[in-house]
């Protein structure tokens, strides 16, 4: 029997016209929060204590590629990662990288280090090529053909990671075609929600917004509910392998916390502070 259940996050979004759709979801995305919060008295609707919930019960505990029911998965250990280059522009590309993964660290105050050799590494980060990601997901995702040519069909870039039967992530891959990347626009998208992902969010929903959990919103970078979202995860309270009903008491009370802290109003405000805004922005 298997000792590590694992977990495919994948990020595919069609590309046609990136511009003109990415311009009309930024219109439409600004009429509908002025509605909200015109309609409950001028408070986002991302910092309302039942939405913050529901998100989190949607991202953390759901997969759409696993038929397992859900629970807590979250690092337990250290993560120490290690770069795989098989394509070129390796500085600019762990730059934004590490950039990244400086953040997560600051939210979730998990260790996030370069590994010393590559058997201390637990996270491995791939930058490829498309003419190279079907022989990468047969070695590294040991998929069939039906599996690589579905995931070439829809995706873009993915992660996969592994947990103990109790929910402990001890394991993870990101695998990001440059060229494919980049055709499109995401290559910065891929970085930050494929590692946001193997932090133990693997789902996507387009009930959850603003995120890059939605892969219909427009966002590329951290938002202030993604950014609770990991805070609630990496809570010491929330423990691997815990199920919904477990999970929904000591849910409620963390989010009332972070309210009473006043940190839900300020969480945009905290995410714009690391060094990818600074860097596009």
């Amino acid at each position: 029997m298997r000792s590590f259940y694992e977990y495919i996050l994948c990020k595919g979004r069609p590309f046609f016209g990136v511009a003109v759709k990415l311009a009309s979801r930024l219109v439409l995305s600004i009429i509908c929060c002025c509605i909200l919060q015109i309609a409950w008295g001028g408070q986002p609707h991302w910092q309302r204590p039942g939405f913050i919930v529901d998100s989190f019960l949607e991202i953390a505990l759901k997969n759409e590629h696993s038929p397992r029911k859900g629970v807590v998965r979250k690092w337990t250990t250290d993560i120490r990662y290690v770069f795989d280059h098989r394509v070129g522009n390796e500085a600019f590309n762990e730059k934004l990288t590490r950039m990244h993964l400086q953040q997560l660290a600051e939210i979730t105050e998990v260790s996030i280090q370069p590994a010393k050799s590559r058997l201390e590494a637990n996270l491995q980060i791939v930058f490829s090529t498309e003419q190279r990601l079907a022989v990468e997901l047969k070695k590294d995702f040991h998929f069939g053909d039906h599996e690589i040519n579905y995931m070439k069909r829809h995706s873009v870039c993915l992660g996969q990671f592994s947990t103990t039967p109790q929910g402990a992530i001890r394991q993870a891959i990101v695998i990001i075609p440059v060229d494919r990347a980049r055709a499109k626009g995401l290559l910065v998208s891929c970085i930050v929600e494929e590692l946001t992902q193997i932090m133990g969010l693997p789902n996507d929903s387009e009930s959850v917004t603003p995120s890059i959990f939605n892969d219909q919103s427009i966002y590329i970078l951290l938002t202030g509910l993604d950014y609770l979202l990991l805070k609630i995860l990496y809570d010491p309270r929330l423990m691997p392998g815990m199920n919904s009903q477990q999970v929904l008491p000591v849910l409620r009370k963390i989010v009332d916390e972070f309210h009473q802290r006043h940190l839900i109003e300020s969480a945009e405000q905290s995410v714009s502070k690391g060094e990818l805004y600074s860097l596009l922005y």
